[in-house]
């Protein structure tokens, strides 16, 4: 009501609405960036999941294929041998 004057003229009581009004709108900030740096979090932690099990899967293929080709050169599978190939125009008869 009858507050005291600022040095610029303003009352006192509009100085701390304002400043309460700015504290308010800085917290409600804050909560959205916390908010926001909490999901991030999880979004990097499940990437980090997803990863980690595709280099296992990965890797799983890997030994398969390494175990496969070893199988192969020790002579116990018949290796493949392309057919011949038949020239195109052949065909169209």
């Amino acid at each position: 009501m009858y507050g005291v004057k600022a040095g610029n003229g303003a009352h006192v009581e509009d100085a701390a609405a304002s400043e309460l009004q700015r504290s308010s709108a800085l917290l409600r900030e804050n909560a959205l960036l916390t908010q926001r740096v909490t999901e991030q979090s999880e979004v990097i932690r499940t990437l980090s999941r997803r990863l980690e099990a595709s280099e296992e899967e990965r890797r799983e293929a890997q030994h398969k294929l390494t175990a496969l080709l070893t199988h192969r050169q020790t002579g116990s599978v018949p290796s493949v041998t392309p057919q011949a190939r038949r020239p195109w125009w052949r065909w169209l008869r």
